[in-house]
């Protein structure tokens, strides 16, 4: 899939963060293929990484991938400071989840969500802390409202797509057409 074409017929040129499909190879895909098991394994391995250890004991990960480490400071097992990373690192909660871990990232809805915020209250101007986080409130009430809007279909009843440059991927996806956002009132408000 290469450059979409403009209206005249002549192609948009690729963003320098984008390339052509037929460029692309495999080398920069996850390394673990989205295999939960593994992901786990290698999110575990982080804990003794920290303390300078990178052989581990699970099979699925034995070893760190990454080649000799220079000299630096390390945490030392046992420390307080070990301890509460560990805690957390290491929690039952955070643990069970870490295995359906999405293997590619998921960054278009905060992307999304900051040029909302950009909107209401741009870089370019300064505010009061009361003012910025009114337009923050109004930003996330505009999001959530338009955050669920319908993909428009085709004559034909099949769902409109565009293409868009994916910063992440680098490369040219297909994104649905949604319905207009709306800049009415928010319904069902709840106290903030």
């Amino acid at each position: 899939m290469g450059a979409p074409q403009k209206a005249h017929g002549e192609a948009w040129k690729d963003p320098p963060y984008c390339r052509d499909e037929s460029d692309m190879d495999d080398s920069d895909d996850d390394t673990s293929d989205g295999d939960g098991k593994l992901v786990l394994a290698k999110w575990t391995s982080l804990i003794r990484h920290i303390i300078n250890v990178h052989r581990h004991p699970d099979p699925l990960h034995p070893a760190c991938e990454h080649g000799n480490v220079p000299d630096r400071l390390w945490l030392e097992e046992g420390t307080e400071t070990f301890r509460k990373l560990e805690a957390i690192l290491m929690a039952p909660n955070l643990l069970r989840d870490i295995p359906f871990l999405s293997p590619k990232e998921q960054t278009f809805g905060l992307e999304s969500f900051h040029a909302v915020l950009i909107h209401f209250a741009p870089k370019s101007s300064k505010f009061q802390y009361d003012g910025m986080l009114a337009r923050t409130y109004i930003a996330a009430l505009h999001y959530n409202q338009n955050a669920g809007r319908d993909v428009l279909l085709d004559e034909d009843g099949s769902p409109k797509f565009y293409q868009r440059c994916s910063k992440a991927q680098k490369r040219w996806t297909l994104a649905p057409v949604k319905e207009s956002v709306t800049y009415g009132k928010p319904h069902n408000i709840q106290h903030i």
